[in-house]
């Protein structure tokens, strides 16, 4: 392995745990929408630490390149696992005790403890006014 990756992957896992400490023991962000925030930053790392080194490096944007050339295969590619979104479900529900909601029962269960009854009950009427909302999240979720 090059020095250059052994760098990256040293600042990587260094920068990662640091961040996750100052959250966990620092700031005691255990659950909820902080760990939420703490979990969406700490998926940034990685390409952080990536620009960092090429800027170090003095690597420009623009010298960037695809390995390979794009082709049809990206698109299928990227469509896989949409498909796998919606294989899931009836996969899932071969298990005991698993069901699907298209009103979101089980999850709103779980904030029933962390968000005020007004502002869950305004979740729950989004949600049952428009049952296909949760079908649409799961659609862009799986294409991003």
């Amino acid at each position: 392995m090059s020095k250059k990756a052994i760098s990256f992957v040293g600042w990587t896992f260094a920068v990662s745990y640091l961040y996750a400490a100052l959250f966990y023991f620092g700031l005691q962000v255990r659950s909820g929408t902080g760990y939420l925030a703490m979990a969406v930053g700490y998926m940034w790392i990685p390409g952080i630490v990536a620009i960092v080194h090429w800027r170090r490096d003095k690597i420009s944007f623009r010298d960037w390149k695809l390995l390979v050339k794009p082709n049809r295969w990206f698109f299928v590619a990227w469509l896989v696992f949409l498909l796998l979104q919606f294989v899931s479900i009836p996969v899932t529900m071969l298990w005991p005790g698993t069901s699907f909601s298209f009103y979101m029962t089980d999850f709103f269960a779980q904030y029933e403890s962390l968000l005020p009854p007004e502002e869950l009950e305004t979740m729950r009427q989004q949600v049952t006014s428009n049952p296909w909302l949760p079908l649409l999240m799961m659609v862009v979720q799986s294409l991003v």
